[in-house]
């Protein structure tokens, strides 16, 4: 079983380091088989707010989304209001929401450990301008 160590948080108060928390674990109830830090991995993901969301003009599976990560990422290119514009492939996605955001210069998780990871960039996806990406 997984269990994340901020989810251990919400239950209990730890005021412990992990490897002491494992090491108890262990003398009570069993054995820790790995603990594994997904901070790396998922450094450069921005929780953003959609703010618009309209159906791309050249696409019909594609939306072009407006997104406010309240100026937390520099150096990328925004509206009059402060905004990204984010083009999106997932039929779900809608104003109001709040999603992960994968800005332009940042690995993308699930290649996070190959030999070549995939770095996003600012490019357009058929004529419209896409700010890295919303991920799943």
């Amino acid at each position: 079983m997984k269990v994340s160590l901020n989810t251990l948080k919400q239950y209990v108060d730890l005021n412990i380091g992990l490897d002491e928390l494992v090491e108890k674990i262990n003398m009570q109830l069993g054995g820790v088989e790995e603990t594994v830090d997904l901070a790396p991995k998922y450094k450069d993901v921005v929780i953003v707010k959609v703010v618009e969301c309209e159906k791309h003009p050249n696409a019909d599976k594609l939306s072009v989304c407006m997104v406010d990560d309240g100026g937390a990422v520099k150096d990328v290119e925004r509206d009059g209001r402060g905004l990204v514009q984010v083009v999106c492939g997932a039929p779900n996605v809608h104003a109001d929401m709040f999603a992960a955001w994968l800005p332009p210069q940042s690995t993308v998780p699930a290649t996070y450990d190959d030999v070549e990871p995939f770095v996003l960039d600012v490019r357009e996806l058929r004529g419209v301008k896409s700010n890295g990406m919303l991920a799943a």
